[in-house]
């Protein structure tokens, strides 16, 4: 934070929510009730010393103070105004920020209720299209006219003619029963994907990704419950990649009975617990079959612990995305233990094909793992992190270094991420210089995961990890580049809120006026 911070709306909230006066707070402070009541209008600054002294007056966390902390939450808000649904109103961006600093529980609630129109609005479009495809609306209004002209068919057979036999009756009620339950579960197909279904998951994986992304971020990357249960599974004796599966598939059958396969099925891995069985398809490499191993026992040894992360409430669906996201990060914490990794790490200054070969992991792996390396007092280089499949949709997303991922909609399309699906399986390296003035290092690689066998599509998707441009030159990957004379690629965070007018990648216009999105606070 700079040595001068105009936070007056944050001291003015902090004092009445402890139901004191100006004088009273001024005296704890050890200054006047006229100075503070120009703090408190910003008229004067909060120095350093004085948001010191008030952090030890009033027994406050100082990060609650943090101008960062409402940079973020402005930066979201206007994201969530950027949407077209908004167009009309022409808010301004002062309006937003005011909502921040002067009211900001308003800020949360506005992003809920924006998720929840978020939310049926992908319902809607998923029903949309699965009834708008013209071969299932053909089909299903096929079968719904037969159904329906069979049951009032057989209806007012059974209606018209009181003189039928008794087993043509019990005949006729049969056939009527038995298209009834047709029609039935065929309007059932049918409401099963609408907005309203119970329980439906399509509605809710974008936003569960956005609060999976949230949850991390909050816990600084790093999880130290997972940590500890890694570190006990591997001092069972996993020495390398070489050994792991061995090590994993011992575990399993001695702690919980379950025997480990390689079957020809194409699913990678299926789970029956009634058979006390786990199938790992044989088209899977040994470290991938040793990676599911790993969250298998994760769900298996970990249930407390995970239940222990998922807040109350959530949508199914939400509380899927996030233990499946904690199963991997202790799948990676089991093949690439923390001290070790972080120390192959800074011994090759973070090459990610050494590290993948060491460790026998996945170049996504090793990102996901360099992204965690955030234990307190032994932290590797802060990285972010983001997943996008082929066709720009992120997949998986991590805070660290600074640079603001967009929650909602695709990247900038300036961003290496996009681009390493030109030279698939290659690192690309970028270095980005965002509309504030800050810098940061990219590196990326598109990637695939084998089809389960010849002629299968693979499925493709790209990862990157960044960091600020500071730590760029403890990585292999700044050896040859001289960022005092290097251009810096001009990018956004997403193309509604990104204020190069120039920019001929822009994919949509901008809402905001430059200006305004250039304006920075006054020391």
């Amino acid at each position: 934070m700079a040595d001068k911070a105009y936070l007056g709306h944050k001291i003015r909230r902090l004092r009445a929510e402890q139901g004191l006066t100006q004088t009273s707070a001024a005296k704890a402070l050890g200054i006047s009730a006229s100075y503070l009541n120009l703090i408190e209008h910003n008229q004067r600054p909060l120095t350093l010393p004085l948001l010191l002294k008030l952090g030890r007056a009033f027994d406050v966390d100082l990060q609650t103070f943090s101008e960062d902390e409402d940079a973020r939450v402005i930066s979201e808000l206007r994201e969530v105004f950027a949407d077209h649904l908004f167009d009309s109103f022409g808010i301004p961006v002062e309006d937003i920020d005011a909502v921040v600093a002067s009211a900001p529980a308003l800020a949360p609630a506005i992003q809920a209720l924006y998720r929840s129109v978020v939310e049926s609005r992908n319902s809607v479009t998923t029903l949309v299209e699965q009834l708008s495809d013209d071969a299932s609306r053909g089909q299903l209004a096929f079968d719904l006219r037969t159904l329906l002209t069979n049951v009032r068919s057989f209806s007012e057979i059974l209606l018209n003619h009181e003189d039928l036999e008794q087993t043509e009756r019990q005949h006729f009620i049969s056939i009527l029963v038995r298209e009834s339950e047709r029609l039935g579960e065929r309007m059932a197909d049918l409401f099963d994907a609408s907005p309203w279904s119970e329980g439906n998951p399509l509605s809710s994986t974008i936003q569960s990704r956005t609060d999976v992304a949230d949850f991390f971020q909050a816990q600084g990357n790093y999880l130290d419950d997972l940590e500890q249960a890694a570190g006990t599974l591997h001092a069972e004796g996993i020495q390398s990649a070489n050994n792991a599966l061995d090590i994993l598939t011992r575990h399993l059958l001695i702690r919980h009975g379950i025997h480990v396969k390689m079957t020809d099925q194409p699913d990678r891995v299926s789970v029956d617990l009634e058979q006390s069985s786990l199938s790992l398809s044989a088209h899977i490499s040994q470290n991938e079959a040793a990676f599911l191993c790993a969250k298998e026992i994760a769900y298996l040894d970990l249930d407390e612990i995970l239940k222990s992360f998922l807040p109350d409430g959530n949508h199914p669906g939400e509380r899927a995305e996030l233990v499946e996201a904690l199963t991997d990060y202790f799948a990676c914490a089991v093949l690439m233990p923390y001290d070790a990794f972080l120390d192959t790490a800074h011994r090759y200054a973070y090459d990610i094909d050494v590290l993948k070969n060491i460790y026998g992991t996945t170049f996504t792996q090793c990102c996901l793992r360099l992204a965690s390396l955030r234990r307190p007092n032994a932290s590797g280089i802060p990285f972010h992190l983001i997943q996008v499949d082929i066709a720009g949709n992120v997949l998986r997303r991590m805070a660290g270094s600074g640079l603001r991922i967009p929650r909602l909609g695709s990247p900038c399309p300036r961003w290496n991420v996009h681009r390493a699906f030109l030279n698939p399986e290659q690192i690309n390296t970028q270095l980005d210089e965002t509309v504030h003035e800050g810098r940061y290092f990219s590196i990326a690689c598109a990637t695939s995961t084998p089809g389960a066998n010849y002629g299968s599509p693979r499925a493709w998707s790209a990862t990157a990890i960044g960091c600020d441009v500071s730590y760029a030159s403890r990585t292999i990957y700044a050896n040859d580049l001289d960022f005092d004379v290097k251009t810096p690629i001009p990018v956004g965070s997403t193309c509604r809120t990104c204020s190069r007018y120039d920019c001929q990648d822009r994919a949509y216009p901008n809402i905001y006026p430059t200006d305004l999105l250039n304006a920075r606070p006054s020391d």
